[in-house]
């Protein structure tokens, strides 16, 4: 797991530990900073999601469509064409 991933994780628990807070009744100042804080911390996290670099992208070899190998078990669906 990488550093996005773990950051994405740990960002996502917020909302159950949100809810767990409200539904067991805590203190209302915990359940007011996590109420306020949560939807800044989710689009903090949606910002550092679309900032970081994209992985790599290359060309597919000759004989690939899509990502995968063509399949020779399977006819064509464009012979009559």
């Amino acid at each position: 797991m990488d550093a996005m991933e773990r950051l994405c994780t740990r960002v996502s628990l917020i909302v159950p530990v949100v809810a767990l807070t409200v539904l067991l009744e805590g203190p209302g100042r915990w359940v007011f900073t996590l109420l306020a804080a949560s939807p800044l911390i989710v689009v903090w996290m949606v910002l550092r999601v679309l900032r970081s670099p994209s992985p790599g992208m290359q060309e597919l070899p000759a004989g690939h469509a899509w990502g995968y190998r063509d399949r020779p078990d399977i006819r064509p669906t464009d012979k009559g064409r």
